[in-house]
């Protein structure tokens, strides 16, 4: 078992230890690193950084993807397409809900309901459209895709 008067020559070494490691130049040499790590991730996220998008905007970039989605279905499953409808809804405090329901008819008469979930970071939007969204929660029908 240890001694009082060994465990404070232990301290002590270990503290003299920390000490000097604090004035080394290794921890120097890893603050400097560490500092221009920052500065980099900080120059790529700025680099990289968007400008909010209005919801209209927003609509014309999903729209060929959807189109495109919707026309491989039809090619993969015997259906034709109805159409659709794209909701958007407030998720949690930093996101938005988007919710794309899309109707098919196969063979028999039948209606197929297809639903694919998506959630977006509420920054992507322009302020007013974020108002929007979370005020009266925009339903945008979609149409079937032309050949």
């Amino acid at each position: 078992m240890l001694s009082p008067i060994d465990v404070l020559k232990i301290g002590k070494k270990v503290g003299q230890t920390l000490s000097d490691f604090e004035k080394s130049e290794t921890l120097q040499t890893i603050d400097n690193a560490v500092e221009k790590g920052n500065q980099w991730l900080d120059n790529v996220q700025e680099q990289y950084k968007r400008e909010p998008i209005t919801l209209e905007q927003y609509l014309e970039n999903i729209s060929p993807t959807i189109d495109e989605q919707i026309k491989n279905y039809c090619q993969k499953q015997p259906v034709q397409s109805l159409g659709g409808e794209l909701i958007f809804k407030e998720d949690t405090d930093d996101k938005i809900h988007i919710q794309c329901d899309c109707y098919y008819k196969n063979a028999t008469g039948k209606i197929i309901k297809i639903s694919s979930e998506k959630r977006l970071d509420k920054a992507i939007f322009t302020t007013e459209s974020l108002e929007k969204i979370l005020k009266t929660s925009p339903i945008y029908p979609i149409e079937p895709p032309q050949e």
